[in-house]
């Protein structure tokens, strides 16, 4: 478990307050908070990952998650079976 420093550091303070700077420019282009949410984790590829192959949040998660848990079952559209 993540000590409190790590979980209210100011990096990921900056962290959110770009997620909502970004929110706040883009959201006349969706219809919904979550459809926002759902681009940013699942179409949007982030900087901070893997930027040779336009990696999205959604797909590090899978990654990193597959590197400690070979059981889980990843959607058909990042190359799963369900």
């Amino acid at each position: 478990m993540a000590d409190a420093h790590a979980r209210f550091s100011w990096e990921t303070n900056g962290k959110v307050e770009r997620f909502f700077g970004s929110m706040q420019v883009k959201l006349h282009m969706f219809g919904s908070i979550g459809e926002y949410v759902e681009w940013y984790n699942t179409e949007k590829p982030h900087m901070s990952l893997d930027w040779n192959r336009l990696e999205t949040p959604e797909q590090a998660f899978y990654r990193k998650w597959d590197k400690r848990r070979k059981l889980i079952s990843k959607p058909s559209y990042l190359g799963g079976d369900r």
